[in-house]
């Protein structure tokens, strides 16, 4: 079976186009490389002339190569899954009371005993616990920052640490919020406190949180979790935990 002249004499004469066309534009490209210090001389008005020259003679080749439909649908088949993996890398940008919930769980601290507790003689132990066993209960005359536990070195890094308590409060004038301080001994300290998670007045028992974001290589030595009180009242505090969870 034979193919039609006719058609031969079209694809040899698009692939001369071809060619031609590619010749040209390699021949303008190769000018500035040459001519790089004499172009620095030109005007902006030449230097234009130059560029919009180079871009009809790149959509002209263009063209020619897309005289096959099928060549042009496979480029840009190739050239979509980079944008999409790109674009897929942002990841959830949800606020942190999505996490709060989630990960895997670093240290527990029933708190139904002052076994680790660090200012036990500011603290007492009470039998109403939100579990049926014995909670901390702090019982502040004025704003007091009560020093509970310590991790201890963690191996965590670019993530979040999720310090949950349940608390509850009787009569407490201000806020009972929880607090979090980070420790790299290269570094210093730094902590977080759960503004957006607080209880006042008398409020059953709650599931408090403070967040803190880690960074890629920032791996804290120790963990410190307080209770902190604006005001005068009673705050019982059970059921500590810290986890991590990954970052938005």
């Amino acid at each position: 079976m034979t193919s039609d002249p006719k058609n031969r004499d079209e694809r040899d004469e698009r692939k001369r186009a071809k060619l031609l066309a590619l010749e040209a534009y390699e021949a303008l490209a190769r000018v500035p490389v040459r001519t790089r210090r004499e172009e620095r001389r030109l005007n902006k008005g030449e230097e234009m002339a130059v560029r919009v020259l180079l871009i009809a003679v790149c959509a002209f080749t263009l063209a020619l190569a897309g005289c096959s439909g099928s060549e042009t649908e496979s480029v840009t088949d190739a050239e979509t899954p980079a944008t999409t993996g790109g674009t897929a890398a942002t990841g959830n940008t949800g606020g942190a009371g999505m996490v709060a919930g989630s990960g895997d769980v670093l240290g527990a601290f029933p708190a139904d005993s002052f076994d680790g507790v660090i200012d036990r003689a500011a603290l007492s132990l009470d039998a109403e616990g939100c579990d049926g066993t014995p909670s901390l209960l702090a019982q502040p005359t004025e704003p007091t920052v009560y020093k509970l536990f310590k991790t201890g070195d963690i191996d965590v890094e670019n993530a979040l640490i999720i310090y949950t308590a349940k608390v509850r409060t009787h009569d407490l004038v201000g806020d009972a919020m929880l607090e979090m301080w980070c420790v790299f001994d290269e570094m210093g300290e730094f902590f977080s406190r759960g503004m957006d998670s607080t209880l006042t007045g008398t409020q059953d028992w709650t599931e408090l949180r403070a967040i803190f974001r880690l960074e890629a290589g920032q791996n804290p030595d120790n963990v410190k979790l307080n209770l902190v009180t604006n005001g005068a009242g009673r705050v019982w505090i059970d059921d500590i935990k810290v986890s991590r969870a990954p970052l938005p």
